[in-house]
């Protein structure tokens, strides 16, 4: 029989109480207390010198994040601390003491990449537009069509726009290195072909609103934000018709063109789209053609009738048709 030493060492006092605390079920697993206590003693007992797979928690991360929008980021920095300071970039980050850091936590780089996706840039936001089509046409969502048959899926919506006022100013952008707040990203370019600001012209298009476009199914069987437009100080009943305009057609591209199309900063425009359902012998006489009706169209406005690509794939063409938009009155509008 072979016999081991055993040695036993008291538990710290805080150990002693943390773990009390966590029996007990005060300190639960799913709150942010847990998590960062979890996250922060398991990051620093990392060894710089070999491989982990340790990662920050998201919620913890988005903590952070609500402290920097809250307190702004010298709040930040003040709470996570200083941590490895002096190794530059590059250099082995040893953790050494908590005496380094503050609270500890995860660093503003950290809290960038666990960020969703957004743009800066007006206009239908192409993610969130096939959200909406998909949830639509799920059978659990129950949403009525006006055309639903072989060939067509066409799903009545209402589309809402309201505006928010927002504090003018100029931003760094850090993750698309350019400076937002003005109706035109200020980057590299735009810099070059302004080499002498005018102090007018930055004035009238610092974006001062945003108009969010809410897309909903006639019976709310689904709904969500597709859409957003930054303005300025003053916008005329014109341009907020173009905007309607062009924000309706670009709702209205059929869901597989809408995958196919190519989108800018995720941002898409009917100008660049091929979903086309237009037949001028249609339009001119109010009635399906006799090709169309070969093709099994059931309407001549384009908006309820199946697109040219679904037609040659022979694929169902789900679409959805806007019938009501509704906009609150701007006091900006002149």
């Amino acid at each position: 029989m072979v016999h081991f030493p055993l040695s036993i060492i008291h538990a710290h006092p805080l150990a002693k109480r943390l773990n009390r605390l966590l029996e007990e079920g005060k300190i639960p697993q799913d709150c942010i207390f847990y998590k960062f206590l979890e996250n922060t003693t398991a990051f620093a007992l990392i060894d710089p010198n070999s491989s982990s797979d340790f990662k920050w928690d998201e919620d913890l991360c988005e903590s952070y994040d609500t402290i920097k929008y809250l307190g702004g980021q010298r709040t930040r920095n003040f709470i996570r601390g200083p941590g490895f300071i002096g190794t530059g970039k590059g250099g082995i980050k040893r953790f050494d003491t908590f005496a380094d850091f503050n609270l500890g936590g995860p660093s503003s780089n950290t809290s960038k990449r666990s960020q969703a996706g957004y743009t800066t840039r007006s206009g239908i936001i192409k993610p969130h537009l096939q959200s909406f089509l998909k949830i639509s046409k799920d059978p659990s969502s129950k949403a009525e069509c006006i055309i639903d048959n072989a060939l067509v899926q066409v799903i009545p919506a209402a589309v809402a726009m309201d505006g928010t006022a927002l504090k003018p100013g100029l931003e760094f952008e850090t993750r698309r290195k350019c400076v937002v707040g003005m109706l035109e990203d200020v980057s590299l370019e735009y810099v070059k072909a302004h080499p002498v600001p005018n102090g007018n012209e930055v004035k009238d298009n610092l974006v001062t609103s945003t108009n969010v476009l809410h897309v909903s199914a006639m019976d709310n069987g689904a709904s969500m934000p597709v859409g957003v437009y930054y303005l300025p100080k003053c916008v005329s009943g014109e341009q907020i018709f173009n905007i309607i305009q062009e924000a309706v057609e670009a709702i209205q591209i059929c869901e597989r063109c809408l995958a196919r199309q190519r989108s800018t900063q995720h941002i898409i425009s009917h100008r660049d789209s091929n979903c086309s359902s237009i037949c001028e012998h249609c339009l001119e006489n109010s009635e399906v053609c006799a090709d169309c009706a070969v093709q099994r169209q059931v309407s001549h406005i384009p908006s309820l009738r199946a697109c040219s690509n679904c037609i040659a794939d022979g694929a169902k063409c789900t679409r959805t048709v806007v019938l009501v938009v509704v906009s609150d009155c701007e006091s900006c509008n002149k």
